[in-house]
């Protein structure tokens, strides 16, 4: 057993599939417990780089959420919001594991801002692929696969309210902006009130929501990167989406062009790089269901 912070730790080491030596290591501390942080991250614990000596450094992660614990005779049920927060997680792992860039300012999850999100905005279609489900959503009891109906009735929901959804994130990522824009005179309340009414959203009086939008800090002025990082990712998931969901060529590509890359490489290069064409918002409307089947 490796040694970790806390029993409910595993650590598992990722090694090439020709075997070798362990290319990276990442932790997975997936239940809840006292004093511990209340969301779902990612964190590089030691990042990949090339050191003085030209040896190589281990990239380390984390992936910390508070998931459904385990009970007793009963393993941990996941919700498939859960599911989703899971894969989008391991996403900036994947990232940050994989990395080949030779200095520490440029490797793994150092890229654009707005760039940073499309690889595990892109991981979360798998969350939605039967071929995927399949292996392993099964009954924890009688192990059967999920069923077909279930499965369809979940994709068919997939698009409930996400006209309002997309909206919300419009609103906030204009709201991110509003309070780190030159000029901004520090009302913060009467600004979101000001900014909701442009977006067809309506604020309650004597709330103040914005003192929970915790990515005002550390974003600082680039949340609507996740909405962009999500029309990337969505258009980077078509190439996967043609050739399978696993298939292994494609995923080869996909980590030699963009998740080894880093930040050593223009976000917008390494997705045409991908994608052998300019990106398109296409698949992004298509997914939120303005285009035709999502």
């Amino acid at each position: 057993m490796r040694p970790a912070w806390h029993p409910d730790v595993r650590a598992f080491d990722v090694y090439e599939a020709a075997g070798g030596e362990p290319v990276a290591r990442f932790y997975l501390d997936l239940f809840p417990r006292p004093g511990k942080y209340k969301g779902a991250m990612q964190d590089t614990m030691r990042p990949g780089r090339r050191l003085p000596d030209r040896s190589w450094q281990q990239p380390v992660s984390v992936l910390v959420a508070n998931m459904t614990r385990p009970a007793a005779g009963r393993p941990s049920l996941l919700r498939h919001i859960e599911l989703v927060t899971l894969f989008h997680e391991f996403g900036h792992v994947l990232h940050d594991t994989l990395t080949k860039a030779e200095h520490l300012r440029y490797a793994g999850t150092e890229t654009e801002r707005d760039f940073v999100e499309a690889p595990s905005q892109m991981l979360e279609h798998w969350c939605w692929e039967p071929a995927v489900l399949s292996g392993f959503a099964r009954h924890y009891q009688s192990g059967q696969p999920l069923p077909d109906k279930l499965l369809a009735g979940l994709i068919a929901a997939k698009n409930v309210s996400s006209g309002i959804l997309t909206m919300l994130m419009l609103a906030r990522s204009t709201l991110d902006l509003a309070y780190h824009s030159a000029g901004y005179r520090g009302d913060s309340t009467a600004t979101l009130a000001g900014v909701y009414a442009q977006h067809g959203l309506r604020h309650m009086e004597g709330t103040h929501l914005q003192s929970g939008f915790i990515h005002l800090f550390g974003y600082d002025a680039a949340y609507y990167g996740y909405l962009w990082s999500q029309v990337v990712g969505d258009d980077m998931y078509t190439r996967f989406e043609a050739a399978g969901p696993l298939d292994p060529a494609t995923g080869a590509a996909y980590r030699r062009t963009v998740l080894e890359r880093g930040g050593t490489t223009d976000a917008n290069q390494m997705v045409r790089d991908f994608l052998g064409r300019s990106p398109s918002s296409a698949a992004f409307l298509r997914g939120i269901g303005l285009t035709g089947a999502a």
